[in-house]
């Protein structure tokens, strides 16, 4: 006989799912995950990189991971 053990969280395709359905664990995940790249951002900053350089750094290494999988959270209405 299998048993069958309930969750209140887990992580599907790198987006965490709660049982109450709420974006909270996601959220927070999301946020320690980008607040260790800040850290990148900070000291290019703090050394006179140029404007244009941080933006391209901050698209591809802090933005990327805010937008993944952006469609899950928004719900369009018809």
């Amino acid at each position: 006989m299998a048993i069958i053990l309930t969750v209140t969280t887990f992580k599907l395709l790198g987006v965490f799912i709660s049982s109450d359905l709420s974006w909270y664990y996601h959220v927070m995940y999301l946020l320690r995950k980008v607040a260790k790249r800040m850290y990148c951002i900070n000291y290019l900053v703090q050394a006179g990189v140029p404007t244009c350089d941080v933006v391209c750094v901050y698209t591809s290494i802090i933005r990327s991971v805010l937008e993944y999988a952006c469609p899950v959270f928004h719900v369009q209405s018809h």
